[in-house]
């Protein structure tokens, strides 16, 4: 019942929210600083989810170096080459490296004799 009663405020009020969006300034989201402040929280959390792993279980450094790669591609291609004929390939390539680096995490910690199933 509580589904039912969250599913039908949720219909009720995601139009009104769209529509709002229409007359709320967006300026703040296209900002270098959000852009940085974004970048540092989806890296933060890339490291959140691969370390349990990597600290607990396998040790490989090949995921750390996949993701430390991706990552500095993702910076400078945000940071760095902002706005600028590379910026696309950067981020397609620093975003590839990441979620390769989590690939590589997930067989490892699936390869692993010490797993607990916690990954």
């Amino acid at each position: 019942m509580a589904a039912s009663l969250a599913c039908g405020v949720h219909c009720a009020l995601a139009p009104l929210a769209v529509g709002a969006l229409a007359v709320v300034p967006l300026e703040w989201a296209f900002s270098r600083v959000s852009e940085a402040v974004m970048l540092g929280l989806t890296l933060l959390l890339a490291v959140a989810s691969l370390a349990p792993a990597y600290l607990k279980q396998h040790r490989r450094k090949s995921c750390l170096g996949l993701f430390a790669l991706g990552a500095a591609l993702l910076t400078f291609g945000k940071l760095g080459a902002h706005g600028g004929a590379w910026e696309p390939t950067l981020l397609a390539s620093g975003a590839g490296l990441i979620a390769s680096a989590h690939l590589a995490n997930l067989h490892f910690c699936r390869q692993c004799k010490k797993c607990s199933h916690e990954c």
